[in-house]
């Protein structure tokens, strides 16, 4: 089955200008307008969570949905008409815009190769959402390998297949009068999990309560035995550590699977393939004063 673009599509459009305050918006696939907004809020919870600290449709009531017009554009034009429309929302409504799409694609697959330094680390697989940086990146990787965008074609998914990064560390000694303090190791964890103490024998106690109040990790053969160290820690005054060590990527080589998607002229057309939703809160009232964003109990 062909995968829907529209996401792609919406991802590419920036960033509504002189948006309202509390505006959410969203899109959900399918020609029902109902499921769609309910993957919308599934997907909008899944991102922000369904308390209201952050805005988004998952907070949004699914009965005061009203499409706004019932035919179908292209997502970009779907994605201008929003912004044209944000700051005449009816408040507290749930506005649906229909999106379309050709009823057929076809594809292209490009493998390209990145060894841009300062292109922020990924692990492999799907990349979600591409940032500016990215896919500028991308755009430039496949003009220089000759398979550039030609109109009508976008980037419909990325796949990281290999991501190594090579780093140069960058040792800084800071100078000063030495404090130290002593602190509780887990040795099966080489990790501290209590510190500032001013004695040993503060330590030493605190050890006894954590091994009190519930279980902590084991170092040996024996789970019923639990190891913990007092141990000194030496740094410069003013919490200042003695050493701190960063890294400078010197090298990065990611190898990346672009789909590109372009529309396939049939006699089927257009198909609804989903909804773009936008919503603003139903009054000022219901606005943080210093966020301007809805109340976590809204």
């Amino acid at each position: 089955m062909a995968t829907d673009p529209t996401p792609a599509q919406l991802d590419a459009i920036p960033a509504l200008p002189d948006a309202p305050p509390g505006l959410v918006t969203g899109y959900g696939p399918g020609g029902d307008v109902d499921a769609a907004f309910d993957a919308a809020a599934a997907l909008a919870a899944d991102t922000h969570g369904s308390t209201g600290a952050h805005p988004s449709l998952a907070g949004c009531d699914p009965s005061a949905i009203r499409p706004v017009d019932t035919t179908p554009a292209p997502a970009p034009a779907v994605a201008l008409a929003v912004a044209a429309a944000a700051a005449d929302l009816e408040p507290g409504v749930v506005h649906a815009w229909p999106v379309c799409a050709p009823a057929a694609y076809t594809r292209r697959r490009v493998r390209i190769t990145l060894t841009d330094p300062a292109l922020p680390a990924v692990t492999p697989g799907r990349v979600t959402r591409l940032d500016d940086t990215w896919a500028s990146a991308i755009r430039a990787a496949l003009d220089a390998d000759g398979a550039p965008l030609v109109d009508g074609e976008i980037v419909e998914s990325v796949d990281v297949v290999r991501h190594r990064a090579r780093y140069k560390p960058v040792v800084t000694v800071n100078r000063g009068k030495s404090a130290s303090g002593f602190a509780v190791l887990d040795p099966a964890t080489s990790t501290l999990v209590a510190t500032g103490f001013r004695t040993a024998g503060d330590a030493r106690r605190a050890a006894v309560a954590l091994a009190k109040a519930g279980p902590v990790t084991t170092a040996g053969p024996d789970p019923d035995v639990a190891a913990l160290h007092v141990v000194k820690v030496t740094g410069r005054e003013d919490d200042l550590p003695l050493i701190r060590v960063d890294r400078t990527r010197v090298k990065a080589t990611t190898v990346l699977k672009v789909t590109i998607a372009a529309p396939k002229q049939t006699a089927r057309g257009l198909r609804t393939t989903g909804w773009v939703f936008a919503h603003t809160p139903a009054a000022a009232d219901d606005l943080d004063d210093a966020t301007q964003e809805p109340h976590p109990t809204a």
